[in-house]
């Protein structure tokens, strides 16, 4: 196997960013070996992958009853056994930065179409009636978030992926909901808020992963490949371009100072994340002006590792505003069953920061409407769960 890739892929492949698809991701690594830890996590989704009754039941149009034949189906009444074996098991720490391990990038797509399992099963269950166990379904998609989250980029946004796909299996369906549905739903919003934050763990590994390729591309060894690489691959085919009149030696010190301003670029990240998000432009207009490298190649280099940064900050401030939407619906509905009527205000359900706004600071916009009501965020994606 070769040292040196290309730099695009290089970044890519070292940082496994959220905007690479997980298609993409899955022919650019090579099915690597599960390891222990995640073997039966790794078996549910091949498991879902592999499964006839649920592509079926994904398909649009699909009606109840396939839908129903792939919750009945024993491949995958059997994956969610393990997936919740798995869950229920021991914590799995987070990885070491190795940026040729494994990881469960390759897992990625499994676990989505896992996910969209326990979506169709929401589906059914509240078909049935069986409201609570749909929330329970909801939990299992959130715990899985939680337990892979950390472990990459790539990988806490597709736990991003998993929570939207799973708490929209229920948004259709809140007038259902009974007043102890409504305070299931409350105190799982409540975990949902106040549990461990994984971006900020898997910013920091994906950081440590990127420098160290980096740094390893940078050996005089691997510049020759380096640049023919880079000239073949349409992303990285202009630098090589200008590498092509530098000595090894400054090609060399061009990947170290790369690795040591990517690395400051993602310590500015990480500054942004604790800092609040109506404040976090100015903040990172500073941080980011501070720590500008002066070389352009390098510049190139810090933008080509760090694509669409911003939105993945704007996705993580769209978790917040999510489970504290989906509290706010829940206590809202269960207010309506206590008195037969809206709350005038969300200021009457004493929500505390539930009833915050993570986009402004301020509580979320909610119009009562006779029998009905809004409640929406002012995100700069027009994020909002109206009901």
């Amino acid at each position: 196997m070769k040292s040196a890739i290309s730099l695009a892929r290089l970044i890519a492949l070292c940082l496994c960013s959220a905007e690479l698809s997980t298609a993409v991701y899955a022919q650019q690594t090579t099915s690597p070996n599960t390891a222990a830890e995640y073997e039966d996590l790794a078996a549910a989704a091949r498991l879902a992958q592999s499964n006839h009754a649920l592509t079926a039941a994904g398909e649009r149009g699909a009606t109840l009853e396939q839908k129903r034949a792939a919750v009945s189906d024993a491949d995958m009444v059997h994956a969610l056994d393990l997936l919740r074996s798995w869950l229920d098991g021991p914590a799995v720490p987070p990885p070491a930065p190795d940026p040729d391990a494994a990881g469960i990038g390759h897992m990625v797509p499994g676990l989505l179409t896992l996910a969209r399992f326990i979506a169709v099963r929401n589906y059914v269950l509240l078909a049935n009636g069986r409201v609570s166990e749909a929330i329970e379904g909801v939990r299992d998609g959130l715990r899985l978030s939680y337990a892979i989250g950390n472990s990459s980029v790539l990988a806490w946004q597709s736990g991003y992926v998993i929570e939207e796909m799973l708490i929209d299996s229920l948004m259709p369906h809140l007038d259902r909901f009974s007043a102890v549905d409504c305070d299931r739903l409350l105190r799982l919003a409540r975990e949902w808020t106040d549990s461990y934050d994984t971006l900020p763990a898997a910013l920091d590994l994906t950081r440590r992963a990127a420098v160290m390729r980096i740094r390893r591309a940078a050996n005089p060894n691997s510049v020759k490949d380096i640049i023919q690489e880079m000239s073949e691959s349409t992303d990285g085919a202009e630098m090589a371009a200008q590498m092509q009149g530098l000595s090894a030696q400054a090609i060399q010190q061009t990947m170290e100072s790369s690795g040591m301003a990517v690395d400051a670029a993602y310590g500015s990240v990480l500054l942004e994340l604790s800092t609040p998000y109506w404040q976090r432009q100015q903040a990172a207009d500073r941080v980011r002006a501070a720590a500008k490298p002066v070389d352009p190649m390098v510049q190139q280099i810090v933008n080509m590792a760090m694509p669409h940064i911003s939105k993945t900050l704007n996705r993580y401030t769209q978790v917040q505003a999510t489970a504290r939407l989906i509290g706010c619906h829940a206590a809202i509905r269960r207010y309506r069953w206590e008195h037969d009527a809206m709350p005038p205000s969300l200021a009457e359900l004493k929500l505390g920061d539930m009833a915050i706004d993570p986009f402004t600071g301020k509580q979320f916009v909610y119009k009562p409407e006779g029998s009905n009501y809004t409640i929406t965020a002012k995100a700069p994606t027009g994020l909002g769960l109206a009901g």
